[in-house]
């Protein structure tokens, strides 16, 4: 699925994101060090019935790098101001190790939809990483 790259400007950075089909909204978080890409053919599977949103934390992948601390508080903060700007109203977040953190952080201080409880312990393997996780294993959670 094709899309384009935008930029927001919240609470003082840019934050590069992507949206992705029609639907509920969903917002994906990487892991520290990564991107939106990290999500694999997940980010396809879920946009079948959703509006993805997938937006790439301070100094990461398509977000230009920030000349402030990183600190889950902020970007938190970052991500709930992106919500408010896109108009999604109580989406769903999405996140695993560092957005993980994020998404539980965001969950804290503002009214979203929900942040399902996702795991894998496959998530760390090489085999996960290069193709997305688990690709052959359809992503079975209740947005």
């Amino acid at each position: 699925m094709q899309t384009k790259s935008n930029l927001a400007h919240v609470n003082g950075i840019e934050l590069g994101y992507q949206v992705f089909g029609q639907g509920k909204p969903v917002v994906l978080l990487h892991g520290g060090f990564g991107s939106l890409e990290m999500y694999g053919p997940n980010i396809d599977l879920l946009a079948r019935g959703h509006k993805v949103i997938g937006a790439d934390l301070q100094s990461h992948g398509r977000s230009p790098a920030a000349h402030r601390t990183m600190r889950f508080e902020s970007m938190a903060d970052d991500i709930a101001e992106l919500i408010r700007q896109l108009g999604l109203g109580r989406a769903a977040i999405m996140g695993f190790s560092l957005g993980g953190g994020v998404a539980l952080r965001t969950g804290i201080h503002v009214r979203i939809g929900r942040v399902p409880p996702v795991a894998d312990p496959t998530a760390t393997t090489t085999s996960a990483t290069r193709h997305g996780f688990c690709p052959r294993r359809r992503l079975r959670v209740d947005l």
